[in-house]
């Protein structure tokens, strides 16, 4: 969560059990210059096994999710070598994304493209607006690396 003013709930995952999905709610509040979000972000090294990194193999990503309020979603690539985070807009409940549509600045499509660097986390984020709050409520039914349909 970021921008002052934005609520979640939960606060945290620490000690949700493995097999539960992963579910946010609250609201996003409105800044003018669109500094505010919330998200869900997943460690790609949970159990210390990749160095802190991972390199995708396959053809993007396959998500499943379930967005109960309709607010726009974000699927997140976090750099494990550097700041860069790349983003690609949701469209609809499931689907497959392929690593060409990730990029710096995926609100208007301007920014760096993904090109399979390193990874440390994949999240989902529900973006801010910079007239009126965004209520959200979502759940994480599935987020991992997949070959194209």
């Amino acid at each position: 969560m970021y921008g002052s003013g934005t609520t979640t709930e939960p606060n945290s995952f620490d000690h949700m059990e493995a097999s539960k999905l992963l579910c946010l709610r609250g609201n996003v509040r409105a800044k003018p210059d669109y500094d505010s979000g919330a998200e869900i972000q997943i460690n790609l090294d949970q159990e210390g096994n990749r160095n802190g990194s991972y390199v995708p193999a396959g053809d993007g990503l396959r998500f499943v999710i379930q967005n109960h309020l309709g607010s726009s979603l974000r699927v997140l690539l976090f750099s494990a070598l550097q700041a860069d985070l790349w983003c690609a807009n949701v469209e609809g409940k499931s689907g497959f994304m392929p690593w060409t549509h990730f990029n710096t600045k995926c609100w208007d499509d301007s920014g760096v493209p993904y090109a399979h660097q390193p990874l440390r986390a994949v999240g989902m984020l529900t973006p801010g607006s910079n007239t009126a709050d965004v209520p959200f409520g979502f759940c994480v039914e599935h987020l991992g690396e997949a070959v194209a349909p």
